[in-house]
């Protein structure tokens, strides 16, 4: 990582990104982040270039001297890295952090583009603006000072003049202002040193990690005769990647100068050009706006008394009446809920079923048309991205569900693959095409059999079985499936005609006792299934098998995104944590993130818990050691000075068998 990242981390949101650091020091700022990182309980471990390095008085914290950071090692994560002198020895040792703590390099593009020149500052180690034509001014780190203190000590005419027209500054930045406009300023202390350009004895030494341009291929472009910076830019493509110099445009231009054999002043910088944004005048004048979305029954939830709550952009309704006896309705009679936020995508194409293989790690090639499968998107290092159903409308059609937040997010994924793989597949994302509604409890199919003419019994429409046909009289589509755990129909039809759905539901069930839910009751009703949230009780190291679902991998298939990864991870043994259920019979419920305690240390976290009226307990699920994913293993929450004495479920709290929702 680089030092500014792990300060942000540690100062900002006082996270600790590991216990065992090596910080490589190539500017003062690197022994302020080890300092921070001593502070907050890591050892740590200062490799500096400078012989002449002095040793930090900080308890937690070493130096060695003369010497850099030669290799890394680990496989997932770094584990040990290799330090010595350049040319000489090097020793092992251990870590699970490396940071590279230089000096800062100011982002001078738009100046540049305003028609300010640029110039190579030794004492800050950077490309600093030395004139600024009439009518622009530069303030804070792009002038190459950290603040008003260091402006006057270094006497830059740019910085000064900027703080004078902030109204910072006294007397002594007035007389250093005039002393540089008479061109006699005092000497400046240097803000840090970079060590010489060299090149390695061996190994790859990158100029820019974006385009994976080395100082090898430098060297080889100007024997070739490409021997001016602009030149070796579009030779090479450094600084053309993604952050266009931000991360690589000081390492490049010192390497240039050193295969071209001159001064890094000599040598300058690449033109500036366009794209280059700064911030928006609107961000500074007013706040920012947050989008609002809604569906098209969120005036009908209104008028019956919905209070509503944030769901990613969307306004949702939380609760009718109290979330408990939401549950308990659809559990005893028939509750319905707007549902239109979940992601539709169809997916098109002689190469459509081709296509889902690729992406899921579960099988769709044989999957029977009107027939429904559940699937899970890994990302290509097999952690879980988001889940929903699949259904098959044709031999070469596919209608995909997501998560609500995952509906843009996973028709991006998509069009990046379908980019890679070049399939014959069509992607549209008609999420806001469609409204929807989940229509469930044990009266449901009374109430499904008065608002259509289709077959809605269990032989006719079983679960996992997808229909097309009128409901009210509206074109529309049919899912057999039954995330609350009872009988469930979920209703897609084209948003126009949403509202007037949802009416016709509510009058026809009027007599049934038919109440709406919202997602509060939604979570106790999932929860009590044992069904996951992605992003709630998973994380971006989630896989399929430590959630426990295995069953969902298909590892005779022969490709798919993430089955290499997930190939190691069955190669390495079984997974070193399980997502599990957990059921106390009573208590208080402990909030999302609760530690999982055992013997004084803690072993584990909750990451959801609900009061459930169905079974009359506390009900959760949360990470734990494997060795804890035994059935009625006990464990201790502990939470806010309260502990919650707990047994682990591995089956669905709720009807286990599935017996209700397929009925």
């Amino acid at each position: 990582m680089l030092g500014g990242a792990v300060d942000r981390l540690l100062n900002r949101y006082r996270v600790l990104p590991g216990r065992r650091a090596v910080v490589l020091a190539l500017g003062p700022s690197a022994h302020r982040t080890a300092a921070s990182l001593a502070a907050a309980g890591a050892h740590v471990t200062i490799v500096d270039p400078d012989p002449n390095a002095t040793a930090p008085q900080t308890n937690g914290t070493d130096l060695i001297a003369n010497a850099t950071i030669r290799r890394a090692f680990g496989k997932r994560r770094v584990t040990d890295v290799e330090v010595g002198a350049p040319d000489g020895e090097g020793r092992k040792l251990p870590c699970d952090l490396v940071v590279v703590a230089g000096l800062s390099a100011p982002t001078t593009n738009l100046l540049a583009q305003a028609g300010a020149r640029i110039a190579w500052d030794q004492g800050a180690g950077a490309f600093l603006p030395a004139e600024l034509p009439n009518g622009v001014f530069a303030a804070g780190e792009v002038t190459g000072v950290e603040g008003l203190d260091r402006i006057v000590a270094q006497g830059r005419l740019a910085g000064l003049i900027a703080a004078r027209s902030l109204g910072l500054g006294d007397g002594a930045t007035e007389a250093a202002i005039e002393s540089l406009r008479s061109g006699t300023p005092a000497a400046a202390p240097a803000a840090g040193t970079l060590p010489p350009a060299r090149i390695p004895a061996a190994g790859k030494q990158f100029a820019c990690f974006c385009m994976d341009v080395t100082a090898k291929e430098l060297r080889f472009a100007v024997k070739e005769g490409f021997d001016s910076i602009e030149l070796l830019k579009r030779y090479t493509t450094l600084t053309m990647g993604p952050c266009q110099g931000k991360a690589c445009l000081t390492s490049s231009v010192r390497l240039c100068a050193l295969a071209t054999r001159r001064s890094v002043p000599e040598t300058g910088t690449p033109t500036a050009r366009p794209p280059w944004v700064g911030v928006p005048m609107s961000v500074l004048a007013a706040q920012e706006l947050t989008p609002r979305k809604e569906s098209a029954m969120h005036d009908l939830h209104a008028d019956e008394g919905a209070e509503f709550m944030w769901a990613g952009d969307w306004r949702r309704p939380h609760h009718y009446i109290a979330p408990p006896a939401e549950a308990e309705a659809v559990h005893t009679g028939v509750g319905v809920i707007d549902v239109s936020t979940l992601g539709k995508i169809r997916v098109k194409g002689p190469d459509a079923a081709a296509f889902l293989e690729k992406l899921y790690p579960n099988k769709f090639a044989y999957l029977a048309v009107d027939r429904i499968r559940y699937g899970v998107m890994l990302n290509d290092s097999g952690v879980i991205l988001d889940d929903g159903t699949v259904v098959r409308l044709a031999d070469d059609e596919f209608f995909v569900t997501t998560t609500t937040s995952g509906a843009a997010s996973i028709t991006r994924w998509m069009e990046w693959w379908q980019a890679v793989w070049r399939m014959d597949v069509l992607i549209a994302n008609v999420s806001a095409q469609y409204a929807a509604v989940n229509v469930t409890g044990p009266t449901s199919r009374e109430l499904m059999s008065r608002l259509t003419s289709l077959d809605v019994s269990a032989e006719g429409m079983p679960y996992l079985r997808a229909a097309r046909g009128d409901v009210a009289g509206i074109p529309a589509l049919i899912l057999r499936i039954g995330f609350t755990g009872e009988l469930g129909y979920e209703i897609h039809v084209p948003s126009a005609y949403g509202q007037y759905l949802w009416s016709q539901i509510m009058a026809a069930g009027t007599d049934l006792g038919i109440q709406p839910f919202g997602l509060e009751a939604q979570r106790i009703l999932r929860l009590e299934k044992a069904h996951i949230l992605v992003g709630q009780d998973t994380d971006a190291l989630s896989d399929p098998f430590g959630t426990g679902m295995p069953w969902i991998v298909k590892m005779d298939k022969e490709d798919f995104l993430g089955r290499a990864a997930l190939a190691e991870l069955q190669d390495e043994g079984p997974p070193a944590e399980r997502l599990v259920g957990w059921v106390a019979s009573d208590g208080v419920v402990p909030p999302e993130g609760a530690g999982i305690v055992e013997g004084g240390t803690w072993v584990g976290r909750v990451t959801s818990a609900r009061k459930s009226p169905a079974l009359g307990g506390v009900i959760g699920m949360g990470w734990v050691p494997a060795s804890f994913a035994e059935e009625d293993r006990p464990i201790s929450i502990h939470f806010e000075g309260s502990v919650l004495s707990a047994k682990v479920r591995l089956k669905p709290f709720y009807d286990p068998e599935g017996a209700r929702l397929r009925s």
